[in-house]
């Protein structure tokens, strides 16, 4: 999660879908194209499953980067 703005992800190959958890529900963007991306808004919990080797362009402001604890 990123509370100082939003976050740039773009695919560059593979497939691959981006999780955003918003209002206590999971939100699934799937990117397949090259190309596609997605915005993430600041504040949003996300996280990525990878259903092919991919690659990806991350633009992302570092500060006050949050990461949550896994569960047991």
């Amino acid at each position: 999660m990123h509370p100082a703005g939003e976050e740039f992800v773009c695919l560059l190959s593979g497939q691959v879908d981006l999780i955003l958890e918003q209002d206590g529900a999971e939100n699934r963007v799937c990117l397949s194209t090259i190309g596609a991306y997605v915005l993430i808004p600041r504040g949003i919990w996300h996280t990525v499953k990878v259903h092919t080797p991919s690659s990806m362009l991350f633009i992302t402001p570092g500060e006050g980067t949050q990461n949550r604890p896994r569960r047991q």
